[in-house]
């Protein structure tokens, strides 16, 4: 005898029952099992973007933690990317950092110093100024190196970089090896 509308206590709706009864149809029907916990978001950072675009204020306000000399350093890119034997080479320079009561901006960078080669590492990952009209805001975006030199170049022209990415005044964040001195990251630094 057939019952029409009697469910089993396994699937009376709103309990642990009813909730594994409907994982067990759904894997059943698509093949694939579901997780009873439900969807989980991914923790990971996206590593296309990076939200802080810091500023020389940021610099003057955080000096001590940003920046270690041998380390962590700003540098002023001119050109970047030449290969130079085995490893590649950019023409840079540490530029003096002005902070204090009535500076520009609460604070800028100095970029009137000469200039002296960086090694760049073959993995060097680098992260690019970029423009997002929809939140008004500047963001950062993962590029390689070919990238960097071509945006460095553009920005040193006077000249508009290729979309999406946009000029803030050439200045990097930098993270050296501390055996080597090679720059093994680089992030975008607005200055306006």
């Amino acid at each position: 005898m057939l019952l029409l509308g009697l469910r089993t206590p396994l699937e009376v709706p709103g309990t642990v029952g009813d909730r594994h009864a409907r994982h067990a149809r759904h894997a059943c029907r698509t093949g694939r099992p579901t997780d009873p916990r439900g969807p989980r978001a991914d923790p990971r950072p996206d590593p296309e973007k990076e939200a802080k675009v810091y500023t020389p204020a940021d610099f003057c306000k955080n000096k001590d933690k940003l920046l270690e000399p041998a380390k962590r350093i700003v540098l002023s890119i001119a050109n970047a990317g030449e290969k130079n034997g085995t490893m590649r080479t950019m023409g840079a320079a540490e530029p003096k950092l002005n902070c204090g009561p009535g500076v520009d901006n609460d604070g800028y960078f100095d970029t009137d110093v000469p200039l002296g080669p960086y090694y760049v590492a073959d993995n060097v990952t680098v992260r690019l100024l970029t423009y997002d009209g929809a939140t008004q805001r500047m963001e950062l975006r993962s590029a390689g190196i070919t990238t960097l030199a071509d945006v460095v170049k553009s920005c040193a022209a006077g000249a508009t970089p290729a979309k999406p990415y946009t000029c803030g005044g050439n200045l990097f964040y930098a993270t050296l090896d501390e055996k080597t001195g090679v720059v093994t990251h680089l992030t975008g630094i607005f200055q306006s």
